[in-house]
């Protein structure tokens, strides 16, 4: 049944964009790059609090399904870690955290194509859902009890798992992406790319748990390489 499901699917699709489904590809995938996260955030009152962006890496394995040589879909599972940076101001200084956060993402795109037969450029479009796993922060904090003033010398470092709390922390993620790239051919099997994208959050890190609070969103931007492996017709 699901044999025919997908067969079904595959020709209507087909037929939709005016092509047999014989001339239509499969392409399989790997891919990793780095990220860079900038979180969006108001911080209101904390006007001693100052976010910074963050990097990190990703990795993924897509597959691509080509109507024509110039459009198909892509969708992939991919591992992306979210960075950013508070670094506090005042006489709240020199204390910081880092936190990275990582994400499991399915990103599906509509791909156009264009250029020769070996050398192309790509442009994708498309939306991404997925969930926060894992979050981990680092930094430096002060030990603002030792005295009577706050004593630089007594902070301390420190490296922690971020224990999540189901009353306050949304682990659903999804937004808007899109991307370029370029890909070279070495024949009809195998090809390498690389690419930037842009995911646009559209999911607050954060529950309605408690009124007046800021918003907290990930916009990424991801720089990534990697290669393709076509299935023969």
């Amino acid at each position: 049944m699901n044999n025919i499901m997908k067969t079904t699917a595959v020709m209507l699709c087909a037929m939709a964009f005016g092509v047999p489904a014989a001339n239509a590809q499969w392409s399989v995938g790997v891919q990793a790059g780095a990220t860079y996260n900038t979180l969006h955030s108001d911080n209101s009152y904390a006007y001693d609090r100052h976010y910074s962006p963050g990097l990190a890496l990703t990795v993924g394995i897509p597959v691509r399904y080509d109507f024509r040589d110039w459009f198909g879909v892509q969708a992939e599972a991919m591992m992306i870690y979210r960075g950013y940076s508070i670094q506090r101001s005042w006489i709240y200084w020199p204390v910081d955290y880092n936190y990275q956060n990582l994400f499991l993402d399915v990103p599906v795109f509509a791909r156009f194509s264009f250029g020769g037969r070996r050398l192309r450029g790509y442009v994708l479009a498309g939306a991404y859902v997925g969930a926060w796993l894992h979050s981990q922060v680092y930094g430096h904090q002060d030990r603002y009890f030792d005295t009577a003033e706050i004593n630089i010398e007594g902070g301390y470092d420190f490296d922690e798992t971020v224990p999540f709390d189901s009353r306050r922390d949304n682990r659903f993620d999804a937004g808007l992406a899109g991307g370029i790239g370029i890909s070279y051919a070495f024949n009809n099997k195998f090809s390498i790319f690389a690419e930037a994208r842009y995911y646009y959050g559209l999911t607050d890190m954060q529950k309605n748990y408690m009124k007046n609070r800021m918003p907290r969103y990930n916009n990424t931007l991801a720089v990534q390489v990697g290669g393709w492996f076509t299935f023969p017709k």
